[in-house]
């Protein structure tokens, strides 16, 4: 068994991460950074567990399931409503725990075999922040296969006779989402989700509003509106989403049933790669944010796209002599592109420098004072002198000032 080569920590939390929450005696779900998996089953007795949660945190889902269920009652099974990266975060550390079958839908199988990647995420697609920056998402196939089986083709879930699975496809091929008839639970994984997903803040303090499937990822906006009709037409009492927190009662009813009758004005983006006739490419300073936020995590990567993008543009840094300057330029090149290192200390720059040429980029070193404007001015001509234009210019270096605002402040701005 082999977790996806691209498998990593995502540097993503919500005020709920670490949480649980009792729906119903046998129904408690847990919220792993940013996504919920769920466990059904009363506890101390047999039970199951639905998505494996985030990428590297299978040790926080074990300890979560002992607590509920104690240290030596495995479960009976692990379920997935799809394949996505941060359901399957865990997967392979759980069962190397647990030696127990994995269910999933036939279609899903290919990305849990090792056999084929999901399609790359879209940061070119309408949406916050976490949209742009979605080219970090882990999107390679997870490999499973000898633990791996279909779901049954009848709709029953192995070991909760109660429940039903459902074909809920859209955000991903295979995407199932689960139903109870007797309490109207429904656990809808991706297919409805309860946050705003692709917006930092919205998913930071779990602001609580029906949506579509992630936009980032969904693939077939047209089979994702006839799933959420699907699910609507059950008339769920309880939503316990993938993303977000459960939702019931009146609440649910009227802004599932909004969703439903509106899907393409509230859920289909407006431009995006997998939007039908409305393709999009994530624009540069895009990429260039996601790169600033996570240059320091030394296994991410870009997908090919957004290598793509950046290799041999041209980029200005002042201030790469160290901190994020410093590991911003070095990132660029790796991947190859021309970057131009500017600050006052020329040694520095040297070393960042030979970093960026035994990447295979090409570095330019410019000594200057970001204080003096004929120094900006040098910078700018020597730039375009050497690479013909310049992309995108980063300043990681300014002037602070200690003192009263007004005249102090004024004063300190004089030489900018």
């Amino acid at each position: 068994m082999k977790q996806s080569d691209d498998n990593r920590f995502i540097p993503m939390t919500s005020i709920h991460s670490g949480q649980g929450v009792e729906v119903a005696e046998d129904v408690y779900y847990f919220t792993n950074q940013i996504v919920n998996i769920v466990m059904l089953g009363k506890p101390g007795g047999r039970w199951i567990l639905i998505d494996a949660g985030m990428p590297k945190r299978g040790a926080e889902i074990l300890e979560a399931a002992e607590a509920r269920f104690g240290k030596d009652n495995p479960p009976a099974c692990i379920v997935l409503t799809h394949g996505h990266f941060d359901h399957v975060g865990g997967l392979v550390y759980l069962l190397e725990h647990w030696s127990v079958p994995v269910y999933a839908h036939p279609e899903e199988f290919p990305f849990l075999n090792g056999t084929r990647d999901y399609p790359e995420p879209d940061p070119g697609v309408q949406g916050g922040v976490l949209a742009k920056i979605s080219s970090i998402y882990p999107h390679e196939a997870t490999n499973v296969a000898e633990a791996l089986q279909g779901l049954p083709a009848d709709g029953s879930v192995p070991d909760a006779p109660d429940w039903r699975w459902l074909p809920t496809p859209g955000h991903s091929p295979g995407h199932v989402s689960f139903f109870r008839a007797g309490d109207g639970i429904l656990i809808s994984g991706d297919a409805v989700i309860t946050v705003r997903q692709d917006e930092m803040y919205k998913v930071l303090i779990q602001k609580k509003e029906v949506n579509g499937p992630p936009r980032y990822l969904t693939t077939d906006w047209p089979a994702a509106k006839a799933s959420v009709q699907l699910l609507n037409g059950l008339e769920p009492r309880v939503l316990i989403p993938g993303h977000g927190q459960s939702m019931s009662g009146t609440e649910l009813r009227e802004e599932l049933n909004k969703l439903s009758t509106n899907f393409e004005e509230l859920a289909v983006p407006d431009h995006g790669k997998y939007v039908p006739g409305k393709g999009g490419n994530p624009p540069l300073t895009f990429l260039l944010l996601f790169l600033l936020l996570f240059c320091s995590c030394a296994t991410w990567k870009p997908g090919s796209g957004g290598q793509d993008r950046l290799g041999r543009k041209t980029f200005v840094i002042i201030g790469a002599s160290s901190g994020f300057g410093r590991g911003v330029a070095e990132e660029l090149g790796r991947l190859k592109a021309n970057v131009v290192l500017a600050s006052r200390r020329e040694a520095p720059l040297r070393e960042v420098a030979d970093t960026i040429k035994k990447y295979g980029g090409n570095a330019l070193v410019v000594p200057m004072d970001i204080s003096k404007p004929e120094d900006i001015t040098r910078l700018q001509e020597t730039a375009v002198s050497t690479f013909k234009t310049i992309h995108v210019w980063i300043n990681m270096a300014g002037v602070g000032s200690i003192g009263r605002s007004g005249k102090s402040l004024l004063q300190s701005r004089q030489p900018l």
